[in-house]
C-alpha cells in the first residue's frame, strides 16, 4: 500500500473517509470503548488492515484519529512485525502519527 493519493481525496469538504479507506482495503469500524483508548489499528490474518475507532469521537476528531492509523498502516507497519500500542502516546512513533493529518493537511492543502 505505498499509493498515497487517498490522502488528497481525505481533504475534500464531503468526503466519506470510511468509503475511501475501503476502497483502499482498508476497513473501518466506529464502536463503544473506554473513553481513554480513542483508535487502532488491527491487521487480519488475510492480511487486511482494520481501524477501530471510539463512537465518542466527534467526527473532527474522528478523521484525526483515522490519519493518525493510516500513519501506523502505510508507514509503521510494513517494518514491524506486529506492535501493540496502548499507552504508548510518548513513544516516536505515536508523536510522529499525531502530527501526521498536520504534515498530510499542509503539503495535499497548499
Amino acid at each position: 500500500m505505498q499509493n498515497y493519493q487517498m490522502l488528497y481525496s481525505l481533504f475534500e469538504p464531503n468526503i466519506n473517509i470510511e468509503e475511501v479507506l475501503t476502497s483502499y482495503d482498508i476497513r473501518t469500524r466506529v464502536v463503544p470503548m473506554d473513553g481513554a483508548i480513542h483508535a487502532f489499528v488491527w491487521r487480519s490474518r488475510k492480511g487486511r488492515y482494520y481501524i477501530i475507532a471510539n463512537d465518542c469521537l466527534s467526527p473532527c476528531a474522528l478523521r484525526k484519529v483515522f490519519f493518525h492509523e493510516i500513519k501506523h498502516i502505510l508507514e509503521d507497519a510494513p517494518h514491524m512485525g506486529y506492535w501493540l500500542g496502548l499507552d504508548q502516546y510518548r513513544h516516536p512513533i505515536e508523536e510522529k502519527a499525531d502530527s501526521f493529518y498536520e504534515v498530510a493537511a499542509a503539503y495535499v492543502l497548499k
